[in-house]
């Protein structure tokens, strides 16, 4: 959460210099932390800066993964992962209650080739679905899975939806081509991250959209939803996400708000 104070290094000695340092930022994103001890603001400095890729995984496995390329003797400069925050973390305390994490690390083997080309560049499809893609970053990934299966629930007002659940693995670039392709056959896209929404990841995917020269991809609508540019005290995580529209209700109340105006 300090990392802020070290942006003239990252930028000037590390990405300049195509310097091989694996930074592993812990803290990162929303939380009820000091004002001193934001984490939101990570991904607003790290993806901006030249020459660094910044991964962040949904789980332990994608973390230990994704340590394992940025440490291998494959040529890149400045990596940057977001350590899983809590909200990931607890799901899996509650799936695996013994789980071991250095024994886990120990025990590892990694399932992607460490001296290749980024493996985590491409998004992936973790559902398939129609109409909406609801796309996940890191921690926010288990509200983008309550959100996918609140938006297939049938109810008196609205119709079920199958939508496509997109785990977005990093934040310097933009998946080109698995963005167009949603294109065809999605009228939303929605874009979850636990951080600074202006200058951050999902402001990215709506310029993309934006300004792309595919008919289909000009003509999609993008929802964005993250934190407000300001500085919290303490303030509680729930009250947090509240405040941001980071809930389910809100999200899906939102995405069939959407829908049946254009309908």
């Amino acid at each position: 959460t300090f990392f802020q104070r070290t942006f003239d290094q990252l930028q000037q000695e590390l990405a300049l210099n195509h310097v091989p340092a694996t930074l592993l930022i812990f803290g990162a994103g929303i939380s009820g932390a000091d004002n001193t001890h934001s984490g939101t603001f990570d991904m607003t400095m790290f993806a901006n800066v030249p020459d660094v890729t910044c991964l962040a995984p949904a789980s332990g496995e994608q973390m230990l993964d994704m340590l394992a390329w940025a440490t291998g003797p494959s040529d890149h400069g400045v990596v940057a992962i977001r350590m899983p925050g809590e909200q990931i973390l607890s799901l899996e305390r509650a799936a695996d209650m013994a789980f071991d994490p250095l024994q886990r690390a120990e025990e590892h083997d990694p399932a992607v080739n460490i001296a290749g080309e980024c493996p985590f560049s491409r998004y992936q499809i973790v559902q398939p679905g129609k109409d909406v893609a609801i796309l996940g970053l890191g921690n926010t990934m288990p509200l983008a899975a309550e959100v996918t299966s609140a938006l297939a629930e049938d109810d008196e007002t609205h119709a079920a939806i199958t939508a496509t659940l997109v785990d977005a693995l990093q934040y310097s670039t933009m998946d080109a081509e698995l963005l167009t392709m949603l294109a065809d056959g999605h009228r939303l896209v929605v874009t979850l991250e636990d951080g600074q929404l202006e200058g951050g990841w999902g402001e990215k995917v709506t310029a993309f959209y934006a300004n792309s020269n595919n008919a289909k991809a000009s003509h999609v609508r993008v929802l964005n939803f993250g934190a407000s540019k300001e500085f919290t005290d303490r303030v509680p995580l729930d009250e947090l996400n509240e405040r941001y529209g980071l809930t389910a209700a809100t999200i899906v109340s939102r995405i069939h708000g959407i829908l049946n105006t254009n309908n």
